[in-house]
Formats: structure tokens, sequence, C-alpha cells
């Protein structure tokens, strides 16, 4: 059992960490203090998730998205990013070739952005074979 004093500066201690997740204010920060456990670590998981949410708005790469999936595989958000900003983020990505869009819509069937990535499709086989899509 700790003494009083040991465990106030266990508690100061957590509260330093937290603060300095905090204040680097980055989805990262606030994952490394909850993997360490802590007073505060629901309070950074909900941080963090939104933190990389907008690390990822702003980036708006499948990298992006993929890691925030595996980072907060139990964020309520989860499903958005799953069913939505990971196939938009992957149609911009598609280089505009016809076999990044195939690979596209055989990666995310039915997604979202499907009907775009077929219509995309079809006008790149049309300028490929000279005939209007």
């Amino acid at each position: 059992m700790l003494s009083p004093s040991a465990w106030l500066l266990n508690v100061y201690a957590d509260n330093v960490r937290f603060q300095g997740a905090q204040q680097e204010g980055t989805a990262q920060a606030y994952f490394e203090y909850a993997e360490k456990g802590g007073r505060h670590v629901e309070e950074a998981r909900e941080l963090g998730v939104q933190a990389n949410y907008r690390e990822c708005e702003k980036s708006d790469t499948r990298l992006c998205w993929r890691g925030f999936l595996r980072r907060w595989s139990d964020s309520p958000l989860r499903q958005q990013v799953r069913a939505e900003r990971l196939p938009r983020a992957a149609l911009q990505e598609a280089s505009g070739s016809i076999s990044s869009l195939e690979g596209f819509l055989l990666e995310y069937p039915n997604s979202v952005v499907d009907a775009e990535a077929r219509s995309r499709l079809a006008a790149l086989r049309g300028e490929a074979s000279g005939t209007p899509p």
C-alpha cells in the first residue's frame, strides 16, 4: 500500500502526463497517455478520437483513416469512418486509371461513392476506346 505522500506524487505525475498530452493536443499524445493508463484515460480516449478525426479530415487519406480505425477500434465514429470517410479518401487517391478504379470497386463494393467511381470508370473506358461513355 502506498503512503499518502507516494499516492500524491503518483496523482501529481499522472496529472502532469495528462496535461502534457493536452498541451500537445495530438491523437498520438492522447493515445500514449491512454495506453499507459491513469486517472484520465476515458477523457484522453475521447480527446484522442476527436484529435485523430480532425487530423484525418485534414489529410483525408486512406492511410490516416485506416490508422484511425486501428487506433480507436471502439470509437462510436468507427462505422462512419468505415462506411463513408475511408471510401471517399480511397476514391480520391485512385489515380484515375482504369485499373485503379477497378481496384477501388473491388475493395469498396457498393460504397457511398460507388456511382461516382463507376461514372469515372465509364468515362475512362470511353476515352480509351475513342468513343464517348
